[in-house]
Formats: structure tokens, C-alpha cells, sequence
């Protein structure tokens, strides 16, 4: 966590990250509905799981993990995530938007925290 959040009240509250993660969810809230948030928490969870499998290949002796089921999974995954960003484009639109947005504003608060060097 970055040190500007991680200050805290007298008893003991994260209180600036308690703001700070309290108005973009607020703000989300208001201008999306219920379809965007299930859009957008779909996609967040195939799109991590995609991301770990590597992982799961990584270590597949030790696992014992089936090389063509992780690349079966890692697959599926990646047509369920195509196809429901075909669906919202034609679809929803907003809603598509509306997701991208939000990935591009946890991608910025990312940079602007991140204590990476950037090439």
C-alpha cells in the first residue's frame, strides 16, 4: 500500500484508503448498473485466472497438472473473455466502455503509485 494511505485516525482507521477506495465506488455505483459490475467482475476473474496459468505450467511436474488441460482452461478461458466482449460491443456498449474505463484508471492510480522504474 502506498504510504500516503497507509496513514491512520486515534483509533487506528486507514481512513485516507477508506476515502480514496470509497469515491470510485460510489462514482461506479451511480453511473453503472448492475449489468456493467457483473461485466466487469466476469472479465476481472478470467483475465487473472488466464494470467496464473502460466503458473500452473510452469509448475506442472510439481502439481502434476495435465499440460493440455491448463492449455484447454487457459483457451476456453480466452474465447468466454472474446465473446463476451463481442457481446457487450454489440450489445452494450456503454457498458463496454464503461469497463475499459475502469481498467484504464486502476492502469493510471497503478503508475502513479507503482515504485517501478518505468523504460
Amino acid at each position: 500500500m502506498p504510504q500516503a494511505f497507509s496513514l491512520r485516525s486515534r483509533t487506528n482507521v486507514p481512513w485516507i484508503f477508506i476515502v480514496v477506495l470509497t469515491l470510485p465506488a460510489l462514482l461506479f455505483n451511480l453511473f453503472n448498473g448492475l449489468e456493467t459490475i457483473a461485466a466487469f467482475s466476469s472479465i476481472t476473474f478470467l483475465l487473472d485466472s488466464i494470467g496464473v496459468s502460466p503458473a500452473s505450467l510452469k509448475l506442472r511436474k510439481k502439481t502434476k497438472s495435465a499440460f493440455s488441460l491448463v492449455g484447454l482452461g487457459i483457451l476456453l478461458m480466452s474465447a468466454t473473455v472474446s465473446t463476451l466482449i463481442v457481446y457487450l460491443r454489440q450489445t452494450q456498449i456503454n457498458t463496454l466502455f464503461g469497463i475499459a474505463g475502469i481498467y484504464v484508471f486502476v492502469m493510471l492510480i497503478e503508475l502513479l503509485f507503482s515504485k517501478r522504474e518505468i523504460i
